[in-house]
This record gives structure tokens, sequence and C-alpha cells, in this order.
């Protein structure tokens, strides 16, 4: 499945990346200001970003497929 997900420019977190995960593993790094296509690994239910000790709420992810 891909997303996209984009990371406006904020000033209080310039300076890190956030991080995606896909049902709990890493997917990939999201840098600030930018708009980024991101393929999740088939059957991702849930995804998250975090940042230091931060985190989203987890994002429950459905199927379209039957």
């Amino acid at each position: 499945m891909d997303i996209e997900v984009f990371r406006p420019k904020q000033f209080q977190d310039m300076a890190r990346d956030y991080k995606l995960f896909a049902d709990g593993r890493e997917v990939v790094l999201i840098k600030r200001g930018v708009t980024q296509s991101v393929s999740l690994p088939e059957g991702t239910q849930v995804i998250q970003a975090k940042i230091d000790w931060c985190s989203s709420a987890e994002v429950k992810l459905q199927s379209n497929h039957d």
C-alpha cells in the first residue's frame, strides 16, 4: 500500500526527523517541510509517527481489497 505523508515546516522540531512506523517497525524518516510517498509493507494494519519521546495517535488502516 502506498500513502502520501506531509510534514509542515515547524520551528520547534526543525532539527529532528520524524520516524514513521508500520505495525511497530520503522519504515521511513520524514524530513521537515516535505510531502513524501511511502510504500508500506503488505498487510500493514497500524501506522504511527514518532519523534524523541512524543508520538502521534495510532492510525488504523483498512484495506480496500476483498
